[in-house]
């Protein structure tokens, strides 16, 4: 029987959102269009599930093997943020993974690209700009 997620436990969405950096670039997929947020460019990312709540830490290792086929060995949290649907969405920066990343999401099918945080930051979705903006502030204050 598949884990329920807080999805559906709480009435709140929780997501871990994956932000591979590579110098000042970021990983990006493309949403598919008959998917929700369809044509747009968000981080990866996926739910929380509800064991994963007090640790978001093993919903990243989880959802960066399902989605990207890597292990994340240096991530750090960011600041939490509420997406356009209305999930709550935990960020980690991640700067360090074993593994390479594959040209599209593994277990959807989307498409990947890397992008400069410049450029993502111009994003029309208010979440993905806060994030790339945060992402922003970490490379400065820590690379």
């Amino acid at each position: 029987m598949p884990k329920k997620s807080l999805n559906k436990m709480k009435g709140q969405k929780y997501a871990v959102i994956i932000i591979l950096l590579k110098g000042s670039q970021t990983l990006l997929e493309r949403r598919l269009p008959q998917s929700a947020l369809g044509n747009h460019f968000l981080f990866p990312g996926g739910g929380i599930e509800e064991d994963e709540i007090a640790d978001p830490v093993i919903a990243l290792k989880r959802e960066a093997m399902e989605e990207l086929g890597i292990i994340p060995v240096d991530f750090f949290p960011i600041s939490t943020f509420t997406g356009e649907l209305g999930t709550l969405l935990k960020p980690f920066v991640v700067t360090g993974w074993e593994g390479e990343v594959p040209d599209k999401i593994l277990d959807r099918g989307n498409p990947v690209f890397w992008q400069d945080l410049e450029i993502v930051a111009k994003s029309p979705l208010p979440s993905v700009q806060q994030i790339a903006k945060e992402a922003k502030k970490f490379l400065s204050n820590n690379l």
